[in-house]
């Protein structure tokens, strides 16, 4: 199986028609914290480095961000915490245009691997996938429109958008190819778009 990380750089955390998760199933998901609470997902690369987008490590106190890794709910006792070392900004990150969205997050000490906690499987750069093909959205929002923050990881499946198309629904934002766009464009219900603080999107293949 091969799995790509993909980041969708939005505003506001949201998992419209989406249902309950379990860290198991999505070991590499870990919950950014700024003074202790979420502010962002993110995703574990290595046993130092989380990946996550750039807008949610904007603050210039490092010693105020942690992760929380290995529970799929942010209230419990047994998730790992550990405080950030070091943040590192894309050098091109734009605010405006909320292009190359993505930085990377350095970890005091190691993760200890587990059954709970574990990197994601990155695919090739040269892998291309198809507008339609569906993706897996995982993370800590809101599960309706206007609802309360949830601390239970949740999921949703989408179908990626071309960018072209994105482009047409979104003229106030232009589109990139460091963008992708996913969601239920016609028919609603279901999305990870609009007002999102932060996903990732993992695309399977068997």
């Amino acid at each position: 199986m091969r799995v790509q990380l993909l980041i969708l750089p939005v505003d506001e955390s949201r998992i419209v028609g989406g249902q309950p998760a379990s860290i198991d199933e999505h070991p590499y998901q870990v919950s950014l914290q700024y003074n202790n609470r979420h502010v962002c997902g993110g995703t574990i690369i290595s046993e130092r480095w989380i990946v996550t987008a750039a807008h949610c490590v904007q603050s210039p106190f490092v010693r105020f961000f942690s992760i929380k890794a290995g529970t799929s709910d942010l209230t419990s006792d047994d998730a790992v915490v550990i405080d950030a070392e070091e943040i590192i900004i894309h050098e091109r990150y734009n605010r405006i245009t909320a292009d190359y969205d993505i930085a990377l997050i350095r970890l005091e000490r190691p993760l200890v691997y587990g059954s709970r906690v574990r990197p994601i499987l990155l695919a090739p750069i040269t892998d291309h996938y198809a507008a339609g093909s569906k993706a897996m959205v995982t993370g800590w929002g809101v599960a309706r429109n206007n609802g309360p923050l949830v601390t239970q990881l949740r999921k949703v499946q989408v179908p990626l958008v071309s960018n072209a198309q994105c482009s047409r629904l979104y003229v106030t934002r232009p589109i990139t190819r460091r963008m992708i766009c996913a969601g239920y464009v016609d028919i609603g219900g279901k999305d990870s778009c609009q007002r999102l603080k932060e996903f990732m999107k993992i695309q399977k293949y068997v």
